[in-house]
């Protein structure tokens, strides 16, 4: 057989030659003794150069590993087996890695003669050690960097393992949680849910169940939100514990609670119709999320100068009944809602006993209530409300709140502002006296208010029950009906008067108008106004106007008849007075020789009363005159007027001595200049008629103005007028004195009042007894 035939070194050879292992034998002096063929196939193909039997083996070795080889020859020879790894670039670029085993060669005598050398390849090794490795890093990084963290707990609960992600959960470094009872930082009111889901896990093993969402003691002394997921792995022999993946969700819960809350109290806006009764619930809402004792709800007032108490809640009967607030108003600035509506943003006030600004602090004494918070409630920066909270904790987990509760202000402001506004169109509908109402364009009413049902008698479901024209009369029916279709058709049609039928069969006068709830809506708001008081004034306005009419005709044949009239008083009563006085003075002068003194005084007499008798006649005819034809407008220099009164009264101004003096200059009016001049002539006339015996006429022309008028004043120093007698000197003939006393018909003032309200003015006196006059008269500027 040919395994005969082997000799021992024969069998040897075929070992070495057909094992993927290289081998060398190298001497003491370093020089190759023996290889094999894979050693010698390997170093010729990375090295490029050929093994040969003699040479020393630094002579292969890399350049720079000479001196580090030669050291690890000395160590083999000295006994020493070493095991090293080179790194051999390969031509195509590549790195090959090979692991060498040094190890003394002995002879028979266990002699060290020698060294052998193995040399095996292991790149595929390496290779899918780096690749474990890589895996092994990414994992690590994954699980350091993830917000999630990982816990292995034993049976005996405690931490075996924590991932460093732990630290950014809770703030524990790895170290410290190790130590750490994890159950012991559970809050209180969540550890049986924990413990079930642990209970639940435990008689599931290699199940993943679903922990209990929990608060977790975080080490900055915060509560967090830990939500986790468990499996029971402690059958697991490379685990053996419960693996608990837990991760931080306090913002996504906390954001749920938030968004649950602002719903909940929107929700109460929308659903209460009472304003007080959804400010006591909202307090509520917000005292149980926050954790608040006492809560109460301060509006401002309409006038803007104080702030008044609400509403209330309080946690516990037992507090609400100690709660007996003796503060109902507050200023601006006193007090915590006061403070909070001057500063207009959150305000959290600690040991409220010791702030000397906190004004409540008997009423909270008695109550252990030590913290404040004040929320103010503004529309438009305009604070409208303010909320305030206590509690008997300083440090309110509420004050580090700030951006929840500046959410909760924004939509309590506007619900609170929409409750007032809706507040106030209520009032507005319940008391208004005019017909308000929601119509659709069938012609139906939807909903009135009072006003609606009281002015037509009908109830309410009585008006929704029918088309409205059912309550108009008759003979507006088809106006009404042409006036709802045209706003069906997205006309706007002018308000319309309409006369509706009330219950117990009385007309009332409307007038109708409207406007749309939106342009694309199917109803539209209906106001009614009754004017059937107008409309009743309107025809008894109608039928006076009608006798109005019949006595102006009779007013024209009257004045007609007072025309023919002045004609005889200036023509046919004049022509006998002048008779009378011819004839008297005739006959006093033919038979003044035969009468006696007494005669001649009769005589006198008879010629003066006629005399007066024909200047009262033309004073008459002079004063009916003036309202009868149309002034003669022109311009007027006043000066120069002036110039001509004084000169036509210049005989009496020399009898008497008289100063007159004129405050120039004088303006240029508008009016009729004889009718102007006769109104100076008789205010003159009379300042030097009426003169002071005692004293020297004194007499002062002035004038001032306004946008409409120009105002006149006559003042003098003369015997004065009561003031009983100043609307009497205008009317005419009123006379003051008697004729004996001064001369005159009395008609004068009446005149030139005549004239200066036929000149859109007034006329009035000053004066006091004795002490002189002053007479002021107004000229419109615009005749």
């Amino acid at each position: 057989m040919i395994s005969e035939n082997f000799s021992a070194d024969w069998e040897l050879q075929l070992l070495l030659e057909n094992t993927q292992e290289s081998f060398l034998i190298i001497d003491r002096n370093l020089a190759v003794i023996s290889f094999n063929r894979q050693f010698e196939f390997l170093y010729s193909k990375y090295f490029g150069i050929q093994v040969r039997k003699g040479v020393s083996i630094l002579e292969y070795a890399q350049p720079e590993r000479r001196e580090i080889v030669a050291e690890i020859y000395r160590k083999v020879f000295a006994g020493e087996e070493i095991i090293s790894e080179i790194v051999v670039p390969t031509k195509e670029g590549n790195t090959r890695y090979f692991e060498l085993k040094y190890k003394p060669a002995f002879d028979t005598d266990r002699n060290t003669v020698g060294a052998f050398i193995s040399c095996i390849d292991i790149t595929d090794r390496k290779n899918y050690e780096a690749t474990i490795i890589g895996r092994e890093n990414r994992f690590r990084s994954l699980v350091e960097n993830s917000r999630d963290s990982v816990a292995i707990i034993s049976a005996d609960g405690q931490p075996t393992y924590v991932t460093p992600s732990i630290e950014k959960v809770l703030g524990y470094t790895e170290e410290e949680s190790s130590k750490l009872d994890l159950f012991s930082l559970i809050h209180d009111d969540d550890k049986e849910g924990v413990q079930n889901a642990l209970s639940q896990a435990i008689q599931n093993p290699g199940i993943s169940i679903p922990g209990h969402t929990s608060r977790m003691l975080h080490k900055n002394g915060s509560w967090r939100w830990i939500e986790s997921t468990i499996k029971n792995l402690l059958d697991d022999p490379n685990i053996q514990g419960i693996v608990d993946n837990f991760r931080d969700v306090t913002d996504s819960h906390n954001y749920r609670l938030e968004q649950n809350l602002i719903s909940q109290i929107l929700r109460t806006f929308h659903t209460k119709e009472d304003l007080e009764e959804s400010i006591v619930d909202v307090l509520k809402l917000i005292g149980l999320y926050f954790g608040f004792d006492l809560g109460e709800a301060w509006l401002v007032s309409r006038t803007g100068n104080q702030i008044h108490l609400r509403g209330k809640w309080c946690r516990s009967h037992e507090l609400e009944i100690e709660s007996i607030n003796s503060f109902s108003k507050f200023k601006r600035g006193e007090g915590l809602p006061g403070s909070t509506w001057e500063e207009k943003e959150i305000i959290f006030w600690e040991n409220l006993s010791e702030n000397p600004k906190f004004v409540q602090r008997d009423y909270l004494s008695k109550l252990n209530l030590t913290a404040g918070l004040g929320l103010p409630i503004s529309i438009d920066n305009q604070v409208i409300a303010v909320f305030v909270f206590f509690s008997n904790k300083n440090n309110h987990i509420a004050f580090n709140q700030h951006e929840l509760l500046e959410k909760i202000s924004l939509h309590i402001g506007i619900d609170i502002a929409r409750k007032i506004s809706e507040d106030g169109l209520k009032n507005i509908l319940r008391n208004s006296p005019d017909l308000l109402g929601i119509m659709n364009f069938q012609g139906q009413l939807l909903e009135t208010n009072p006003a609606f049902l009281n002015s037509l008698e009908y109830s309410e479901s009585e008006l929704l029950s029918r088309i409205f024209t059912y309550y108009i009369h008759s003979e507006d029916k088809e106006l009404m009906e042409k006036w709802i279709d045209s706003i069906s058709n997205d006309r706007n049609p002018d308000p319309v008067i309409i006369r509706c039928q009330t219950k117990l069969n009385q007309i009332k006068w409307i007038s109708w108008s409207f406007s749309r709830v939106t342009q694309d809506s199917d109803v539209f708001f209906i106001y009614g106004k009754d004017i059937t008081e107008r409309k009743q004034n309107e025809i008894k306005l109608l039928e006076l106007n009608t006798i109005l009419g019949k006595r102006a005709i009779e007013l024209i044949s009257t004045n007609r008849e007072l025309e023919q009239f002045a004609f005889i008083a200036s023509h046919d009563l004049q022509e006998p007075l002048r008779m009378v006085t011819s004839f008297l003075s005739r006959l006093e002068t033919r038979y003044k020789d035969v009468l006696d003194d007494v005669a001649k005084q009769y005589i006198d007499f008879a010629v003066d009363g006629a005399t007066r008798m024909r200047r009262i006649i033309l004073d008459l005819l002079e004063y009916s005159r003036l309202g009868k034809k149309d002034l003669p407008i022109e311009t007027i220099e006043l000066g120069n007027l002036l110039k001509v009164v004084l000169n036509f009264n210049k005989t009496m101004i020399d009898e008497t001595n008289a100063i007159i003096e004129i405050k120039m200059p004088m303006p240029t009016i508008q009016g009729a200049k004889t009718l102007i001049q006769q109104v100076f002539h008789n205010i003159i006339v009379n300042a030097i008629k009426y003169r002071n015996p005692d004293c020297r006429p004194e007499i002062e022309i002035s004038h001032s103005e306004n946008p409409t008028h120009w105002i006149f004043s006559i003042k003098d120093n003369g015997i004065g007028i009561d003031k009983l007698f100043f609307d009497k000197i205008f009317v005419i003939f009123q006379r003051l004195h008697s004729r004996e006393e001064y001369s005159g018909t009395g008609i004068g003032l009446a005149i030139t009042k005549k004239i200066v309200e036929n000149h859109n003015g007034t006329v009035w006196v000053e004066s006091e007894l004795g002490k002189g006059s002053v007479f002021h008269f107004s000229i419109g500027k615009n005749q």
